[in-house]
């Protein structure tokens, strides 16, 4: 169970691998054959079986430290059938030494020092200084900055203390690959400039938001929901994503035919309504388009340039040279 938390995020990873994945890599068994490999690599020189991980969660409370700055303690659980103190063991052994223990309500909370800057493709970049890890159980590792870590030990101590409407919310369609709810406090809104007041005051009325990404028997799909503080609200809201969704039509003829096209069948399968102070949004990627779009960032192979026309002299063998009175002579 997770600490009283402000995002929560759930991954079956079982599922991921063994359903989602293969679905998305259909027209291309070669990166999934890949992708496989890699996980088995991964076994074999550290002893790690990513596939014996069923489900990892993720939570994340929200801090004030100044006015309009806005950061995130997170914890990690992964739960699976991996012992739990065997891999804590392998992390301490390639620690070398470098990680202090600390005991907390009955735990051993192993601490390692990284001091070290984690960025992931431009999608975010945090600063990690400590890692704290431990065992909830035989088979469920907790994973975080040391407060989270300790905030989940007692959670899991005190029934009370557990966060169980977002928790509920993260979890509530049980076969998806990924869900997630979240609380929008007014603080991560009030700065927000969206380029249209009106736009950023409907925006500004969502309170909670949650969702889920599943698969589909043609492709996948989202739901994505967002609360507001009233069902007048919830209206605003779906009617100014109806708009949008318009607008989006009239500039989907921009784009390339191709990348059109699947623009074109995600906007016509999404649906937008709105039911008591709740909008939801629901849209789907369909398989095909899933592949051509792989296909589209694929390495395009390289054009022959104007020195390569007749390929490269260097690589042609010498070809025999004609004798000049055979070469010239006219038939009869």
């Amino acid at each position: 169970m997770l600490p009283p938390s402000d995002v929560v995020v759930s991954i079956n990873i079982k599922r991921l691998i063994n359903d989602g994945l293969p679905k998305f890599f259909a027209d291309n068994p070669a990166k999934l054959a890949e992708f496989n490999a890699h996980i088995d690599k991964i076994k074999t020189q550290t002893g790690l079986d990513v596939r014996s991980f069923e489900e990892i969660v993720v939570g994340m409370r929200y801090q004030h430290p100044s006015p309009n700055v806005t950061k995130a303690d997170t914890v990690v659980l992964a739960h699976g059938t991996f012992n739990a103190g065997a891999l804590i063991a392998v992390g301490r052994m390639a620690a070398q030494g470098k990680y202090r223990e600390e005991k907390y309500n009955g735990a051993t909370i192993y601490i390692y020092s990284l001091n070290s800057q984690m960025n992931l493709h431009g999608f975010f970049n945090m600063k990690i200084n400590d890692l704290a890890v431990t065992s909830l159980d035989a088979n469920t590792l907790i994973l975080g900055e040391p407060a989270s870590v300790r905030a989940t030990i007692d959670a899991n101590k005190t029934p009370g203390h557990v966060n169980n409407d977002l928790i509920q919310l993260a979890t509530r369609a049980p076969n998806a690959l990924l869900g997630f709810s979240a609380n929008v406090p007014p603080s991560l809104t009030a700065s927000a400039d969206l380029g249209n007041p009106e736009i950023t005051k409907i925006v500004g009325s969502i309170h909670q938001a949650y969702g889920a990404l599943s698969t589909t028997a043609d492709g996948f799909g989202l739901l994505a929901v967002a609360r507001t503080e009233t069902p007048d609200q919830a209206k605003v809201l779906s009617d100014t994503l109806a708009a949008l969704k318009q607008f989006g039509g009239m500039v989907i003829p921009q784009l390339p035919a191709e990348t059109g096209k699947i623009a074109q069948n995600v906007l016509d399968s999404l649906k937008i309504t709105a039911s008591g102070n709740e909008t939801l949004l629901n849209l789907e990627v369909r398989q095909a388009d899933i592949s051509t779009l792989m296909r589209s960032l694929q390495p395009k192979p390289k054009q022959a340039g104007a020195n390569d026309r007749f390929g490269d002299p260097r690589s042609q063998s010498p070809q025999p040279k004609q004798d000049s009175a055979v070469s010239n002579q006219k038939p009869e």
